[in-house]
């Protein structure tokens, strides 16, 4: 995609927040995003957050994207990640309880799943665990905004 340019004045990157997650048939039971085993920048940076964010529940953070506005950025390795043990049961535990996380982009909430759960009734009795490892982000534009 080619660059249509940005008005004077406008900051070219797009900032993603990481905000919360928990589980689905809760809402109100939130943890801060980083709790989990995922990536993460060395130095954890807090946004600061409104009175309404903060009733709300929300603990948003700087993420690790780096995303410049207007611009097709082909698919991007964020980090490598090695986990433990623990790390691997904290994962199947966030998925089997269907898990959601929050990212907060120019101060819109996007939700999805930490992972899915597949179920077979057929015998034998499968249960599979996934954990999602790619997100594909795809934001679209209005003029310059």
């Amino acid at each position: 995609m080619e660059s249509r340019g940005v008005l004077p004045g406008v900051s070219t990157m797009v900032t993603v927040f990481v905000n919360k997650v928990g589980p689905y048939s809760n809402p109100q039971e939130t943890y801060h995003y980083y709790s989990l085993p995922v990536c993460r920048p060395p130095k954890i940076v807090s946004k600061e957050l409104t009175l309404g964010e903060v009733l709300s529940g929300d603990r948003m953070a700087y993420s690790l994207y780096d995303i410049a506005f207007d611009e097709n950025i082909p698919d991007k390795e964020l980090c490598q990640l090695s986990l433990q043990k623990k790390d691997v049961q904290a994962l199947k535990t966030a998925i089997e309880e269907f898990y959601y996380f929050e990212f907060v982009v120019d101060d819109i909430p996007c939700r999805g799943f930490v992972g899915q759960v597949e179920e077979t009734s057929i015998i034998p009795h499968n249960h599979n665990i996934y954990a999602f490892t790619h997100l594909h982000f795809d934001f679209h534009i209005n003029n310059n905004q």
